[in-house]
């Protein structure tokens, strides 16, 4: 592992690595986002390796880390907006804040541990509100849903990572219960597809036998069929999505949740078919929008 962060560091941070950045920078449309995007996905494994941050103040890495903001200004005064700026602000931001915590020997299973505990604490504080229709857990319905499907997420790596250590798997597994809870209960459909690909992430890559993977796709089976059996919030929801899913595909009815759902991933599909690897700008994504709405 630690040859392999080597190997990664200095190829990303290589002086022609960083000139081709800057190029791409220049190069596309939307400005110094790509280049800081790749900065952010470089620093992010890197961080791992404790203690690797010997030097803050070396070039290459000041490079790396005004590069985006400064390609990105020419875009900024042209355009009269902060939209080219908005991107590699955040990936600086962020890069600076992983630089400070990879100072820290910060070991993987306690933020996993922690997003656990999250979980419960939450739906704890928050019982008394199981009642209610939909439930906004402290930072709004749509985001709760998805900060859910993140602990989720967290919650079940936390099972894989402390294995022969009872208590703190049975928290990983309340985590769990938890999290869905807590996504359930926003109501919000849209973090249906997102648990789905969640559970499918895990079950693929993580390294346990067959027969295990079958058991938890069987219990998940099992979970998701009494869910909807003896929650009546999970089936009253299907059943209003089944509804305007026929609504859409048969009745050209796009005025509902769902509808409007479907109609924004016709048009990010297009979006994607149009510039698969880099994007297209705010502009065209607007002219592809009206466009769809014309038809």
């Amino acid at each position: 592992m630690q040859n392999l962060l080597s190997a990664y560091q200095k190829s990303i941070y290589h002086p022609i690595m960083v000139l081709i950045c800057g190029l791409i920078a220049f190069s596309v449309i939307d400005g110094g986002q790509p280049s800081a995007l790749l900065l952010l996905l470089a620093l992010l494994p890197l961080t791992l390796q404790n203690g690797f941050f010997v030097n803050v103040g070396n070039r290459k890495w000041l490079v790396a880390l005004i590069c985006p903001l400064v390609v990105s200004i020419p875009l900024f005064i042209g355009s009269k907006t902060g939209e080219a700026l908005d991107a590699p602000a955040r990936y600086f931001a962020a890069a600076i804040c992983l630089i400070a915590l990879s100072k820290y020997p910060i070991r993987s299973e306690l933020i996993l541990r922690s997003a656990s505990i999250g979980s419960i604490i939450t739906l704890v504080f928050k019982f008394a509100l199981l009642s209610e229709a939909r439930v906004d857990w402290g930072v709004g319905i749509l985001e709760s849903g998805y900060l859910g499907v993140v602990m989720l997420a967290l919650s079940i790596s936390q099972y894989y990572t402390d294995k022969g250590k009872l208590v703190w798997r049975i928290i990983s597994v309340l985590g769990i219960i938890c999290a869905l809870i807590i996504v359930v209960k926003t109501g919000s459909r849209g973090t249906w597809p997102a648990i789905i690909f969640v559970c499918l992430m895990h079950l693929l890559l993580v390294p346990v036998s067959v027969t295990k993977k079958i058991m938890a796709i069987c219990i998940g089976a099992i979970i998701l069929i009494m869910s909807f059996l003896y929650v009546p919030s999970i089936s009253q929801r299907v059943d209003l999505s089944v509804q305007e899913f026929k609504a859409y595909y048969y009745e050209n009815n796009h005025a509902t949740s769902l509808g409007y759902r479907l109609d924004f991933w016709h048009i990010a599909v297009r979006w994607f078919m149009e510039s698969p690897i880099w994007g297209v700008s705010y502009d065209r994504q607007s002219e592809i929008m009206d466009e769809f709405k014309e038809q």
